[in-house]
This record gives C-alpha cells, structure tokens and sequence, in this order.
C-alpha cells in the first residue's frame, strides 16, 4: 500500500510545491512523533507524549505544510497511554494503535482508537485483560475496517498478536502466533486475500541471544497459512512491511550478520538496513542491504514512491549520537542514493507519507538539551 495525500481536482499549488523543511518541536519532557499524515491544509503528526503532571498520553500536533503554526491537541484517555502506529482512515480520520496501563493496573491493554485532525474521538477500543499484557504496534487500514499487529505476552513468553476490526471499530477476531520462544510483530500489511505481519523471534542460545525475522500470513478470518523465518548468527529484525501492486510484499528492519564479509580491518561488524520482497506464499523475490563499516543503520520505516522505487527511513549512529536518513533504491533493491538530516544529538525518523509531488513528509524523534521532541521534516522526491 502506498500512504500518499491523494490529489485533487482543487489542489493548491502550496500542496504540490510547499518548500523543504525539517525542524524540531515540543515542550514536554518527552516527544516522539509515531506517525504522519496530511490534508490540503496541514500536517498532523502522532505523538507519544509525556509532561509532569499529565504522564505519558497520546496528542496531535498540526502544522502547516510547510511546518509552521504548530498546534497541540491532547486526546483524553484513562490511563498512561503510548501510541505506536497510525494511519490516514478513508474518511479522513486517524486510526491509533498502541498500548495503555489502565488506572490502577501496572500491565498494558491494547488500544485502538480513531480521532478527528481536530481531536475528537469517534470510537475506541480496548482489550481490557488483566491477565495478559498485550501491546498494538502497528496498524493497516483495509477496505472494511483495520488490522492491527504488536505482542502478547502470558507469564514469561511472548507472541504475535494480530487483530481485525471492522469500520465502527468492534472487535471481529484477534490470535496470536508464534513458537515457544517469543515472537511480536512490528508492521503489517494487506491484500484481497488475507494480512501479512513481520517482526522478530527473539531467543536464547547458550549465553547469547538471537534475534531473527519473523513473518506469518493469515486469511481474512485469522486462520494461519505460513509462517517463515529469515536471519544469520546474529541479530535480525524486521520493523515494517508494505503491500505492492504487483501483489508482491517488501519489509525492511536491520541486520548484524548480512553481508557475511562486511567488517572493519579490526573485524568489527556494523549493523546494516536489511530489507525483502516476497510473494504470497512466502518465499523470498529478493533481497538487500544498505550500509558500511562506518556506522550502524536501521530502518524504522518504508513506502513505494510513485516510480515504484522504494524509500526507506530510520537512523544512523555511532558513539551514542545519531542522525536521521533516508535511502532510496530500484524497485527491486538497488542503492539509487542516500539523505542524512541531522538536527540533534540523536534523530531518528519512524514514519514516511509521500506527498502528490514525489516528495515526502517524515516524523520521529530527536533528542537534545531539551529532551525527547518531535522530529518533523518535508523534502522533494530526491531527499533535498
């Protein structure tokens, strides 16, 4: 699926050619923008937020196009609140995916909820189990209603938990999926016939953990029909995945094994993007990496441009400090270039929209003097 602002018989020129920025904002204690959308008139950005005396909460914080009058909106919910994921609904609401710990628990209940740009909520969900502690890490907005993907955990072990709901917002089914060594999926993705989430199977061999990707399909009722596993001897994970209209499905996350011979003369390894395409039933079109032996990078986010490229986001970092970037390539992997943007002492982009204009809107975080504050960015379709 690819998240643009749809263009209009209307659409100003200010849409299509609003100039390049990238800023931070907030005036909490912590800030990070989770997710990104837009309309002819501005830019909402999802934030998890948290301020003394108020707690960590959901808020939207609107500007405009190009970045300026900024404006927050609390959205009012009982219990500390950490969204995780959102997107555009076909109405032009937000859908909101994370976790709460209602008043007087101290575990998480997944959440679901579906706000006005303006703030005001239209339905909300919950999974209300104190026996399990369940967490929505990303959602999808599919033709009748959402999924949402994220974690499930029941005494010491974990699985992915995936869930459906139709348009008002019940609860149709959810299950969980996974191994007994602990699995949460951490991005999700849709065709006509059933949802495919990825994420990580994390495990314990002697002393030394692994992490590899995981992957699982479903039908449209839940039912598994695969699941797969991709990584080497050290840790992989996949953090996202889209749909493509050729029916093929591509995720990008991080790798410390690939490529096998990628090392410093002091044989030190640096985490490379690490990103998929695969078909329906699962098996791998091709695969990629990006980066060197300089710093360590991992992607958080992805989308398709309107060339059927592929732009992927997230951070770079070495020695405690780290700037956001951008990578774009082929559609079929392929390193056509890559963006740098630092702003603070640590910057990290999570989430993408491509915008009418082949360029593209991106938040996330940075860190600084004045702690965790939303990142937010705008550029043209060659990352300037």
């Amino acid at each position: 699926m690819i998240r643009v602002l749809l263009p209009c018989t209307f659409l100003c020129t200010q849409v299509l050619f609003a100039q390049s920025f990238q800023n931070n904002y907030g005036a909490g204690k912590y800030e990070e923008g989770v997710a990104v959308v837009a309309d002819l008139t501005g830019i909402t950005t999802v934030v998890r937020h948290y301020r003394e005396g108020y707690g960590y909460g959901v808020q939207l914080f609107r500007t405009s196009l190009s970045g300026t009058d900024p404006v927050t909106l609390d959205i009012p919910m009982p219990g500390a609140a950490f969204p995780q994921s959102a997107m555009l609904a076909s109405d032009g609401d937000i859908v909101i995916g994370g976790s709460i710990i209602p008043l007087g628990r101290h575990d998480h209940d997944a959440f679901l909820l579906k706000v006005t740009t303006s703030g005001s909520t239209v339905w909300s969900w919950t999974s209300a189990n104190a026996d399990l502690e369940e967490q929505f890490l990303c959602v999808d907005v599919l033709d009748d209603g959402y999924a949402a993907g994220g974690v499930r955990r029941s005494g010491a072990e974990s699985d992915g938990l995936i869930a459906r709901f139709n348009g008002a917002g019940t609860l149709l089914w959810q299950n969980h999926f996974g191994t007994p060594a602990d699995e949460q999926v951490n991005g999700i993705a849709h065709d006509a016939d059933g949802l495919v989430a990825v994420g990580s199977k994390h495990y314990a061999l002697g002393d030394q953990p692994d992490k590899d990707v995981f992957t699982v399909r479903t039908d449209m009722q839940g039912t598994e029909q695969w699941q797969r596993i991709w990584g080497g001897l050290e840790e992989d994970a996949a953090t996202a995945i889209i749909a493509r209209a050729d029916g093929s499905f591509v995720w990008a996350g991080y790798t410390d094994s690939y490529p096998v011979g990628d090392t410093t003369a002091q044989g030190d390894r640096f985490r490379h993007v690490f990103a998929m395409a695969i078909n329906t039933a699962g098996d791998s079109i091709w695969q990629a990496t990006f980066g060197d032996t300089s710093r360590n990078r991992k992607a958080w986010t992805l989308l398709e441009t309107t060339a059927n490229e592929l732009l992927f986001a997230g951070e770079n970092d070495l020695a405690h400090r780290s700037d956001a970037f951008t990578i774009r390539s082929s559609s079929t992997g392929t390193l056509i270039w890559e963006r740098t943007f630092p702003l603070q002492r640590t910057d990290r982009l999570k989430d993408l929209l491509l915008m009418p204009d082949g360029g593209f809107i991106g938040t996330g975080k940075c860190t600084g003097p004045q702690g965790g504050q939303v990142l937010l960015l705008r550029k043209n379709g060659t990352g300037q």
